[in-house]
C-alpha cells in the first residue's frame, strides 16, 4: 500500500465509540429513480452535518447522481450503500428534473462539492477533515492548501492508498490511521464503485461522525481540476465543464443519458401520470389502515388502502418503535391500493436500517397491481430484500 500521512495525524491509540446510528423516520425522503433522496436545501444539509459533529452521532452522507442510479441498477451492494445513508442529497441535476416530473418536492440540486465548499467557508464552524484517496500526491496537496488557509476547517490527516482492492484498503492499519486522526469528517475519493463499496464494508468501523464519498472534491481542493463557474452550476450544465476539464468523461455522460432514456424516463412519466390521475383522494387517505402484530422479535405490519406523504405519521411511529426494539420487519402490502414516492422512500429507510443492523426485512408475496407500484418507482429490489438484501433471514412465523 502506498500512503502519505499528514503530520497532523494524532499518535493516540485510543478509540472513540460513537453512539449507535438511529434511523430518522421523520426525514422528508423520497424514492427517486430507485434511490432515496432527501428534500433538503444546501443550508439544511450544512445544519445536519453540523449537528452530527456536535452530537457525535454518526452520519453517512450519500450524494446520488444519474451515474449512481445507472450503476445501482445491476449492483445490489452498490445500491444498498446509498440506501443506508443517513442523509442523501440530490447531487445530479437529472435527479432534480426527474423529481419535478414526478411531483416530488426536491426543488434544488445540492452538489456534494458545493456542500463541502460551504463547510470549508466555515458554515458549520470548526471542523477537521480526513482525505482518503485521490491520485498520488493530490490528497497531500489538498491537505496543504486547506491548512494554509488557517480557517475553521483543517485537514487532520490523509492517505493515498493507490489502486488496491477494497479488501486491501480495509485493513486495521488503515482504519486505525483514520480513527487516530480524530477527524470529524472522512472524505473518500476512490472512484464511485470502490468508494461506495468501502463505505458499505467499513462505515461502522469509522469513528468520524461523517463519512462520505465526494469524488472530485479532493481534486478541486488540490487545484488539479477546476470546478465549473457558478453560472453553469446554476443552469445544471456543470457536466459540460467537467468534460472540458476531463475529456474522458464524455463517454460516461453519453451512455448515462441513453440509459436514463431507456430505463428510467418511462417509470418517471408513469409516476407523474398516476399521481395526476390515480392518486387517492384525501378521504381515501384518512381511511388507510396499518395493523401491527408482534411475535417474539418480529413486527408484522399490514397496510391497507392508499399511503402518501399526508398520512405517513403512523408508519413513521411504527418503524421508530420497531427499530428501537431491534425487531425484524415483515410487511404485508397485499391490500395496498396506492403508494407514493414518500411511502416508498420510508420503506427504503427501514430497509437500509435493517440492512446495516443485521436485522430482517421482508415483504410478503404480492399481486401484480402492487408490484407495479414498486416498478413505477424503480424500487423492485425491496420486494426481494429477504433473499438478496438483508444479511440474515427472518425466522419468525406469520400470524
Amino acid at each position: 500500500m502506498k500512503s502519505n500521512k499528514s503530520v497532523n495525524a494524532s499518535k493516540s491509540t485510543d478509540r472513540v465509540d460513537l453512539p449507535a446510528r438511529v434511523p430518522d423516520f421523520n426525514r422528508h425522503v423520497y424514492s427517486v429513480l430507485g434511490l432515496p433522496v432527501d428534500a433538503v436545501t444546501l443550508d439544511d444539509a450544512v445544519a445536519r452535518l453540523s449537528q452530527a459533529v456536535n452530537t457525535r452521532h454518526a452520519l453517512i452522507l450519500g450524494t446520488p447522481n444519474l451515474n449512481n442510479v445507472i450503476l445501482s441498477r445491476n449492483d445490489s451492494e452498490y445500491r444498498d450503500s446509498f440506501v443506508f445513508a443517513d442523509l442523501s442529497i440530490a447531487d445530479g441535476m437529472p435527479l432534480v428534473l426527474a423529481s419535478r416530473l414526478m411531483g416530488i418536492p426536491i426543488c434544488q440540486r445540492v452538489a456534494g462539492a458545493s456542500l463541502f465548499q460551504r463547510l470549508v467557508d466555515g458554515a458549520a464552524g470548526a471542523l477537521s477533515i480526513f482525505f482518503f484517496g485521490g491520485p498520488d500526491g493530490i490528497a497531500a496537496k489538498a491537505a496543504e492548501r486547506l491548512n494554509r488557509k488557517q480557517g475553521k476547517v483543517r485537514c487532520a490527516g490523509f492517505l493515498s492508498p493507490g489502486f488496491g482492492s477494497v479488501l486491501t484498503m480495509s485493513g486495521d492499519e488503515i482504519i486505525d490511521t483514520i480513527n487516530h486522526s480524530r477527524a470529524d469528517m472522512l472524505v473518500l475519493a476512490l472512484g464511485s464503485k470502490k468508494g461506495q463499496a468501502w463505505i458499505y464494508r467499513n462505515a461502522q468501523r469509522i469513528t468520524a461522525p461523517i463519512v462520505c464519498h465526494l469524488g472530485a472534491v479532493i481534486n478541486f481542493q488540490a487545484g488539479s481540476v477546476l470546478r465549473a463557474p457558478e453560472m453553469l452550476q446554476q443552469l445544471g450544465l456543470e457536466w459540460l465543464w467537467r468534460i472540458k476539464e476531463e475529456p474522458s468523461l464524455w463517454r460516461r455522460y453519453f451512455f448515462d443519458f441513453l440509459a436514463f432514456i431507456r430505463y428510467f424516463l418511462r417509470p418517471a412519466m408513469l409516476c407523474a401520470w398516476h399521481r395526476r390521475f390515480s392518486a387517492p383522494s384525501p378521504e381515501d387517505c384518512t381511511r388507510a389502515r396499518l395493523e401491527i402484530s408482534i411475535h417474539h422479535q418480529t413486527h408484522f405490519l399490514r397496510f391497507q388502502g392508499g399511503w402518501c406523504e399526508s398520512n405517513l405519521e403512523s408508519v413513521r411511529a411504527a418503524f421508530t418503535r420497531a427499530t428501537s426494539q431491534k425487531a425484524d420487519f415483515v410487511l404485508d402490502l397485499g391490500e395496498l391500493s396506492y403508494g407514493d414516492a414518500a411511502f416508498i422512500g420510508l420503506l427504503m429507510i427501514a430497509y437500509g436500517h435493517q440492512l446495516r443492523s443485521n436485522r430482517g426485512f421482508r415483504i410478503l408475496p404480492l399481486g401484480s397491481s402492487v408490484v407495479k407500484i414498486f416498478r413505477r418507482h424503480s424500487a423492485e429490489f425491496l420486494l426481494d430484500a429477504n433473499s438478496s438484501g438483508t444479511r440474515r433471514r427472518i425466522t419468525g412465523q406469520e400470524s
